[in-house]
């Protein structure tokens, strides 16, 4: 079927499918990056999907604190993946045969379906191929499922000054990056199309309503022994104006700024937010503007604020940016700094960061983590004389090593033929680690080596990486530069975490102590 094709289900309306490419949450806003040609139709789209490694945690109840513009943990940012089971051990037979087939790049896709509430993805089908692809450092194809709701837009005053603002912002948003002119195509596209194609999930009433509803859950609570914060689940369990979020009615700025004149100010609204996105390269036209009218009225919506308001908070927000850059010091933003700095996130998010300096840095971070896996591999497996002799002692893996120090120090220095040979043997091996026999603990062993050699592979493979080979199969210009600006970031993941695999009693700031110990040496 081809992407994107939409689905008409009997007595649930429309639904659309298409491939999706996940995201990392530590960017500042999420990319709306989706594989499978433009995203057709109007109205709220869903959010690409970030942190997959959230489906190795399973909490029976988690709490959220929700931020629109903050950076939050991996689990609450807008497009987390929320797995519906506990992750199997890694040591089960299933989980292996499904690592097996993320080496050989044959995973069937995980089905995603988007719950517009939270905005969030629910993993109903591919747990273990999802937890198979992390543990082998390989991106797991993802196929997002949403239901949409189609709704006319009338042609009234609104539509208008709608369209006008999404033609002002594309222009706003050319000229500060004149290389998004296909995605600035879509949005123009979509503003003007006569339905807006809404994302929504649909709920059904409970048969005896909200006090079925509380008993339920209380005696769910009862049940699991989960232990959950009184607060927490007072508002979890409170009906809505009796304890529950509710909004609040408008303040007497709102009513003030409504009396406000209505002069219209295009030109000057368009210079500072200008100014404000040549201080915040990270902000995104939209997410600019929906931040300005949340600060001035305590909703995102720009289209119910005047001119004037908007250029003044526009404005702000530019002096307070200008601010922060002066009082930093000037050492923060260098790689040392970023190094040296106590880090909370994941080892992925931390990694995702030295794109920042460009390609070297996560070369050396691939490179730093498959050094020491030379000796695993060249230690092998002694009881196993016949994996000693086709693998543990072949000079590939040194030689190739060898090239790639060569390579740090000079760049013209030829890694291509190492890349390939090394490829090979490591695939041989893998093919050899549990068909030769020999019990579980020599099993482990060899899958241990054949994770060492998988590093060194990665490191080799992050050095050769140039943006035209990756995004040479990619059509969405703003897909291109995404990519482009990740570097080997999937490669120095991918040697990170064969390395955690190749070493079972290590961890993440195991990793971490490596790439520093690399990148800080004089």
């Amino acid at each position: 079927m081809a992407p994107g094709l939409l689905l008409t289900v009997p007595s649930w309306g429309h639904w659309l499918r298409r491939p999706l490419l996940h995201v990392e949450a530590t960017r500042p806003y999420p990319l709306r990056v989706m594989l499978g040609g433009p995203i057709e139709g109007t109205g709220e789209l869903p959010v690409p999907p970030c942190a997959p490694d959230g489906i190795l945690r399973f909490p029976f109840f988690r709490s959220e604190e929700w931020s629109w513009a903050g950076p939050g943990t991996p689990e609450e940012r807008s497009g987390g993946v929320i797995p519906l089971r506990a992750p199997f051990p890694e040591s089960g037979g299933r989980l292996k045969a499904w690592r097996k087939h993320a080496r050989d790049g044959t995973l069937p896709p995980v089905l995603l379906p988007y719950l517009t509430r939270v905005r969030k993805w629910l993993v109903v089908d591919g747990h273990d191929r999802l937890h198979a692809a992390l543990l082998e450092g390989r991106v797991q194809p993802l196929l997002g499922l949403w239901s949409i709701f189609e709704e006319l837009v009338p042609e009234d005053e609104r539509a208008r000054l709608r369209r006008e603002g999404s033609r002002i912002a594309a222009e706003v948003r050319l000229r500060a990056r004149p290389g998004e002119v296909d995605a600035v195509n879509r949005s123009l596209l979509r503003e003007h199309e006569p339905v807006h194609r809404l994302a929504v999930t649909r709920a059904f009433p409970l048969r005896g309503g909200a006090a079925a509803w509380k008993a339920q859950v209380t005696a769910w609570r009862k049940g699991s022994g989960a232990t959950v914060p009184s607060d927490d689940w007072a508002a979890f369990v409170s009906e809505p104006g009796n304890g529950g979020v509710s909004r609040q009615p408008p303040t007497d700025r709102t009513c003030a700024m409504e009396r406000q004149s209505q002069e219209r100010m295009p030109e000057q609204v368009m210079q500072a937010l200008l100014d404000l996105l040549a201080e915040m390269p990270d902000y995104r036209v939209g997410q600019a503007l929906a931040i300005a009218a949340a600060r001035w009225t305590g909703y995102s919506d720009p289209f119910n604020v005047e001119d004037e308001a908007l250029f003044k908070t526009l404005q702000r927000m530019t002096t307070e940016a200008r601010d922060r850059k002066r009082a930093r010091p000037p050492s923060e933003d260098s790689l040392e700094a970023y190094l040296t700095a106590k880090h909370e996130g994941s080892v992925s998010e931390w990694l995702q960061g030295l794109s920042r300096w460009g390609h070297r840095p996560l070369v050396l971070a691939a490179f730093a983590v498959a050094e020491p896996c030379l000796g695993i591999w060249e230690h092998g497996v002694p009881e196993d004389g016949h994996w000693q002799f086709h693998f543990a002692r072949a000079s590939g893996p040194h030689a190739a090593l060898k090239a790639l120090r060569r390579w740090l120090g000079d760049s013209q220095t030829p890694l291509a033929p190492h890349v390939e040979a090394l490829r090979k043997l490591i695939q041989s091996a893998a093919l050899t680690e549990d068909e030769t026999g020999g019990g579980m603990e020599l099993i482990r062993e060899r899958q241990r080596c054949v994770a060492a050699g998988r590093a060194m592979v990665l490191a080799l493979e992050a050095a050769v990486w140039t943006p035209e080979q990756a995004t040479r199969d990619l059509p969405d210009e703003a897909e291109r530069q995404a990519v482009a600006a990740a570097g080997p970031f999937l490669e120095a993941l991918g040697a990170a975490r064969a390395f955690l695999s190749s070493v079972p009693e290590s961890t993440e700031e195991n990793v971490r102590e490596h790439v520093r110990r690399v990148l800080l040496a004089p």
